[in-house]
């Protein structure tokens, strides 16, 4: 007629095996979506360098050039765009020294974006330069 439900006494290492293959494909897959998503990430950010760009006050060069921008730069373009900020106030923002900030400025400076500067006049207790994107005013 119908069959129990019995639970079944598997080998343990064949068990074991199992749950490795399980996991070994899990890994497989993830690092499958974790590539997509990067492509979909970085062609986004191309399109939005590329296909709507500011107004640049500085012609950029007609070649592309792929560039790879960490998480933190990602943030601090963001920063950027918005407007002028100094640096001690992106590095309190990003979490990072204000060491890392100028060196993500000329690595950014390197791969191409504009970077302005304004000195503040203010050498005494305040920031002395800021910065942001060039954009047009």
């Amino acid at each position: 007629m119908g069959r129990k439900n019995t639970p079944m006494n598997y080998p343990p290492e064949l068990l074991d095996e199992l749950k490795t293959l399980a996991d070994r494909f899990e890994l497989v897959i993830r690092g499958d979506e974790r590539d997509k998503l990067i492509s979909k990430f970085r062609g986004e950010l191309f399109a939005a360098q590329t296909s709507q760009p500011q107004q640049e006050t500085v012609r950029q060069p007609k070649d592309v050039v792929t560039v790879r921008l960490n998480s933190t730069q990602k943030k601090m373009l963001e920063f950027l765009r918005a407007g002028y900020i100094a640096v001690p106030t992106l590095a309190g923002n990003l979490r990072i020294t204000k060491e890392t900030v100028y060196t993500y400025l000329w690595q950014l400076e390197k791969a191409g974006f504009e970077i302005d500067r304004r000195n503040t006049g203010n050498h005494r207790g305040g920031y002395a330069k800021i910065y942001r994107l060039a954009k047009a005013a």
